[in-house]
């Protein structure tokens, strides 16, 4: 079974590369024994599922990830959770996305990943509400926002949610003045490099006219 067990996985493998995602499907669930409940097997079979938009099938399979992982391998496990909670994000199942970043947070209140998105969850789901609860759970994301921001200056994402929920909670805005400063320059430096290059363009569209009048009059 062992060597059987490892040329399936090879191969799908192998498949999985190529994109002939169902075929490397057969070949993952083929394997039997205490390696069909392995992380690294389960991973790419979830990952092989998101590939062919079959997102039940991959969230059951990370269900099963989860039930299996070693919680003393925090990194593992959060590594686990992140990946769970990213596909329920974008496929709407917010609550169980909710859940799964709480716990994260919870493992490492400095996870910026964990914390970006979960205010962002917040966000989609809460702000157009309205109410206490609504209010309490944009506090929340309020302070995702901020523990990003203290951890990362630079997040633009998180600075410009922060900026969202400030409004909807009629909240002063923190000083953002150099931050926005720094914005300004870096689309100044763009603009320039944008210009630049029409300037180029349009140089070397006059060097190539030119030369073809001169070859024309000889």
């Amino acid at each position: 079974h062992e060597r059987l067990n490892t040329a399936l996985y090879s191969r799908a493998r192998a498949l999985q590369c190529l994109a002939n995602y169902d075929e490397a499907i057969k070949d993952f669930e083929a394997v039997k024994g205490p390696e069909m409940n392995s992380p690294e097997l389960l991973g790419n079979l979830a990952s092989t599922y998101e590939a062919l938009g079959q997102v039940d099938q991959a969230l059951f399979v990370y269900d099963k990830m989860v039930q299996a992982a070693d919680k003393s391998d925090a990194t593992s496990y959060a590594s686990i959770l992140h990946r769970r909670a990213a596909l329920c994000s974008v496929c709407n199942h917010q609550e169980q996305a909710l859940m799964d970043l709480d716990t994260l947070v919870t493992l490492n209140p400095q996870d910026v990943m964990a914390r970006h998105q979960r205010g962002s969850t917040l966000c989609v789901k809460y702000s157009g509400e309205g109410g206490h609860e609504a209010d309490r759970f944009l506090r929340i994301a309020l302070e995702d926002f901020h523990m990003v921001l203290e951890l990362n200056p630079d997040h633009v994402q998180a600075r410009l949610r922060r900026k969202e929920v400030c409004n909807i909670l009629n909240q002063t805005l923190p000083d953002d003045d150099a931050f926005d400063e720094k914005i300004k320059s870096v689309e100044m430096e763009n603009q320039l490099h944008i210009e630049a290059d029409l300037v180029m363009d349009y140089a070397l569209k006059m060097a190539t006219d030119i030369q073809s009048d001169l070859k024309g009059n000889q």
